[in-house]
């Protein structure tokens, strides 16, 4: 029988002992589905969790401060920026006819995206039961609140406690 292949987290921790409950509760949380497995290619997302991480990493944001998680399930979704668009929008729909509609999201906040108006009609299409709303940058300069949502990643609200 082969050795198992350490993963980068095992390694990090032997490496490095102070990190340990860190990457301890990052297996966890990837355990419990709220820490979305990476796609290279949108054909290999099985799972709405994993086409928001793989719009989010297309659009080269990182997703952890931008998705709300209620019950396994992701319930709110923000895209804050230019980097949003209907092309990333496009790309959804294809997931969406790969898996279906996603009918766990509650809401969906657009902030200073350039997504148009074609592009949030095509969202409601794959978002039915979502609320979509849209907010300029000057909007959201006056209710930061706005921009982020809570996360059940339990490491990342630990650190900002």
């Amino acid at each position: 029988m082969e050795p198992k292949t350490k993963s980068r987290l095992e390694i990090l921790a032997e490496s490095c002992p102070e990190t340990v409950d860190i990457v301890a509760r990052i297996q966890a949380d990837k355990a419990e589905g709220f820490i979305p497995e990476s796609r290279r290619i949108f054909e290999e997302c099985r799972s709405w969790p994993e086409a928001w991480e793989f719009a989010f990493r297309g659009a080269g944001v990182h997703y952890g401060n931008f998705l709300q998680w209620g019950d396994k399930r992701v319930v709110c979704v923000v895209w804050p920026g230019l980097e949003f668009d209907d092309q990333i929008i496009d790309v959804l729909g294809k997931i969406a006819e790969q898996i279906g509609p996603n009918n766990d999201l509650i809401e969906m906040r657009l902030i200073g995206t350039k997504v148009t108006h074609k592009g949030v009609a095509k969202l409601k299409s794959i978002l039915p039961k979502a609320v979509i709303n849209t907010y300029s940058r000057e909007e959201e300069e006056k209710d930061d609140a706005l921009k982020y949502v809570n996360t059940r990643v339990k490491w990342i609200a630990e650190l900002h406690k």
